[in-house]
């Protein structure tokens, strides 16, 4: 009998810890929840039950402030933060809170966080970006303004093919970003390790349009410049089929008999009859 009582009570102290368990894990996935979607009441009583605010979902290992930070509830990601969340936490791939704002586009949270967080360097493992990098792509100048203003390198310098801010916002066809970044010092004619110039970044991607060439060219570009190939703006254009930029270029003189280190014009990376037809019309020699 006093065997049966022991294991009685054992039994109901197990069963007791199993319930706190399942209640503990159950509140802390309802915040997850919560902060995903934006619900800023059921956040605050939540949190009043004692849900942990750091606490790390199964889904990508990410915490309730990342979560509410990549749907952009900026209510909901300052009470998490005055209610201790980690706003340095990374996430399984490497991404920091901060980048889930960024490369979501939600502004209004990302100045929020550029004022909290300790650092706005450093890269995710897995894709080697910048924090800077990620903001290039949707967020707008004013947010590129404060990460540069708090310390966001913009050169280049140590990432694994040298392309700075400018190159990556022509990259991503970031017409207004590019005033901000020259203003901010970058040189319109800064090179990467391939010796490509931010406006041969610009006609090599499929963001980029004759404004953007138009502008970089008001703000100093060269148009005649070489890579480390000898490779010109022109051919780069002519490479991807750019027709609108070919015909840019050539309406502002670039040299269009220009030979790269291979003794090859802009004629040889022709890739349509159109252009070809095109150059030649400019006056391309094979």
């Amino acid at each position: 009998m006093k065997h049966a009582k022991y294991i009685i009570i054992l039994f109901f102290c197990l069963v007791m810890a199993m319930g706190s368990s399942c209640s503990e894990g159950d509140i802390n996935s309802s915040l997850i929840s919560a902060s995903k979607s934006g619900n800023l009441g059921k956040v605050q009583k939540l949190i009043a039950k004692g849900a942990d605010v750091n606490f790390i979902s199964p889904e990508g290992e990410m915490t309730p402030l990342m979560f509410a930070a990549e749907k952009g509830h900026l209510d909901v990601v300052k009470f998490l933060v005055e209610k201790g969340a980690n706003v340095d936490a990374r996430q399984a791939a490497g991404f920091s809170v901060l980048v889930q704002a960024l490369a979501a586009g939600q502004n209004d949270v990302s100045k929020f966080l550029i004022q909290k967080v300790k650092d706005v360097n450093g890269q995710s493992p897995f894709t080697q970006m910048s924090v800077l990098s990620f903001a290039l792509q949707k967020c707008t100048p004013e947010v590129i303004g404060l990460l540069i203003d708090k310390g966001a390198v913009i050169d280049g310098k140590g990432t694994e093919d040298g392309d700075n801010a400018l190159m990556d916002a022509a990259s991503c066809g970031r017409l207004k970003i590019i005033p901000l970044l020259i203003e901010k010092g970058l040189d319109v004619n800064s090179r990467n390790k391939r010796g490509k110039t931010p406006l041969m970044s610009t006609v090599t991607c499929s963001a980029g349009t004759p404004e953007m060439v138009a502008l970089l060219l008001e703000k100093g570009a060269d148009l005649q410049a070489k890579d480390n190939e000898g490779s010109t703006v022109l051919m780069w254009a002519v490479m991807g089929d750019r027709h609108k930029i070919v015909k840019l270029l050539l309406e502002k003189q670039a040299d269009i008999n220009a030979k790269n280190n291979k003794g090859e014009t802009a004629l040889a990376y022709s890739r349509s009859e159109e252009m070809t037809e095109r150059l030649k019309k400019a006056g391309a020699k094979e």
